[in-house]
């Protein structure tokens, strides 16, 4: 059984459309990538409703009232593409994006409590991919979208979770 290992790289973004370039460091018994993941923290302003505020183009009036009938647009904060040195090059692009239609199917919120990831315990999977492990440095880019989509300020930590699978170092006498 190979012991599988996470590498994670935290990012701090905050400007409209940053574009920030990263290197994830894989340890030296990497035997091959085996998933990445997305995740962040959201530190900029929240709406009223609990929500990250976006335009929409809904005929919908984005308000508390219309909150139990409507779909709301989920945010697209940002995009991460990873890339190798070797055969792989860019072997993962993903996209990080704020679930704003949580609270559907939640009958507890209420107007003083909303659902967040936390509360709701939901569960992220990272995205199967397969690279060998030849590269110790894998190459990032991380392009922030919801500054550049709205022209607001953008405050967020961004964290990419590299899954690895490692070779057991065989200790010699």
């Amino acid at each position: 059984m190979n012991p599988r290992e996470v590498v994670v790289t935290s990012l701090s973004i905050t400007k409209a459309g940053q574009i920030k370039h990263f290197q994830v460091k894989l340890p030296n018994n990497t035997k091959q990538i085996i998933g990445v993941e997305l995740g962040g923290r959201w530190r900029g302003q929240i709406g009223a409703i609990g929500t990250i505020s976006f335009p929409t183009t809904s005929p919908f009036p984005d308000t508390t009232a219309g909150e139990a009938l409507f779909f709301k647009r989920n945010a697209l904060i940002g995009e991460v593409r990873l890339q190798s040195c070797e055969k792989a090059n860019i072997f993962f692009a993903g996209e990080l994006k704020l679930d704003n239609n949580m609270g559907f199917g939640v009958f507890a919120q209420s107007t003083q409590w909303k659902p967040k990831p936390f509360t709701q315990q939901m569960q992220w999977l990272e995205e199967t991919v397969v690279v060998d492990g030849k590269s110790t440095i894998i190459q990032g880019v991380y392009k922030d979208c919801y500054g550049t989509l709205t022209g607001l300020l953008t405050k967020c930590t961004v964290n990419v979770y590299v899954w690895t699978e490692t070779e057991q170092l065989t200790n010699s006498k």
